[in-house]
């Protein structure tokens, strides 16, 4: 076998057993789902989510249900938001800081306004002179679930554009500061506590502090499918997550996520991924019992 073609046959492989596993554990929570009147609107888009696949010389082509409960349609988000935070971070000159702050975790029916007080407090903290060396940043909200408590815990991760002198200069800012200003913002008393809250930040040296910024915002099913707290856990995460801001941009980096998304739009147009050359290489479409795409001949 020409070994352009043999090339070309493994990464069609890799590209289907990629979508199979996504498509396998959104299913999953589709059957978690399944009976239950408040999640009905999320079974029937997922199940015609991504059930046929065009994988073309440019990526894969799919007909997404773009329902924020499906873990399919979360990893093609987070893909996208990957592509489109690398673009914008190319057309700027800074140095990035990777920012990790946290509150105590909350019960299922305060998740929402939990992730609004976080917003608001990172936002009012970030307005404050000490931190003007701070150009731009992008906020991404990630919620985790802690199965034997049944609480929620959103944190925020923030991708801070700095100079690049800023480790070498006045601008620079101690973690001390970064601590007892988070503590501040949220009205958090130390010696009453006893412990700061959580504040993690340091250098971003490669893209692996990027693809953290862009993973899931949840992943719902990190529960037994087949047991009651699984469906209290999804009833919860539909319900509190609907109309939440878990993305959000400021200064600069604001300013050049907005002019290369257009862009960014056009190459994503009709897909997963899209642009540049044209042409149907091959179509799959999803077989529910063998839980497998099949290559249509």
């Amino acid at each position: 076998m020409d070994n352009s073609l043999h090339s070309s046959v493994v990464e069609m492989d890799e590209t289907i057993q990629s979508w199979e596993k996504h498509k396998i554990y959104s299913d999953k929570v589709m059957r978690a789902m399944i009976g239950d009147d408040f999640l009905l609107r999320h079974v029937n888009h997922m199940s015609n989510c991504a059930n046929k696949l065009a994988i073309t010389y440019d990526g894969v082509e799919a007909g997404y249900c773009r329902d924020r409960m499906c873990p399919m349609c979360q990893w093609r988000r987070s893909r996208k938001q990957y592509g489109l935070l690398m673009d914008t971070i190319s057309c700027l000159s800074y140095q990035y800081l990777m920012l990790t702050v946290t509150r105590p975790n909350r019960p299922g029916s305060e998740l929402r306004d939990e992730i609004r007080r976080l917003n608001q407090a990172l936002m009012k903290m970030l307005r404050r002179p000490v931190f003007a060396p701070v150009k731009g940043i992008q906020r991404n909200v990630e919620v985790t679930y802690n199965i034997e408590a049944e609480t929620y815990h959103p944190h925020i991760h923030a991708l801070l554009a700095v100079n690049p002198t800023y480790f070498d200069s006045r601008e620079y800012i101690p973690r001390e500061v970064w601590v007892s200003e988070w503590n501040a913002a949220n009205g958090w008393d130390k010696q009453l506590m006893g412990y700061d809250l959580q504040v993690d930040i340091r250098k971003v040296k490669d893209t692996s502090g990027i693809a953290e910024l862009s993973k899931y915002v949840t992943k719902p099913m990190n529960i037994d499918p087949n047991t009651p707290v699984a469906v209290k856990h999804l009833r919860t995460l539909s319900g509190q997550l609907h109309g939440a801001r878990l993305i959000g941009r400021t200064g600069d980096v604001a300013k050049a996520a907005s002019d290369s998304r257009e862009a960014y739009k056009a190459q994503f147009s009709g897909g997963e991924e899209g642009g540049g050359r044209q042409g149907r290489v091959v179509m799959c479409e999803w077989d529910m019992e063998r839980k497998r795409y099949d290559i249509l001949l």
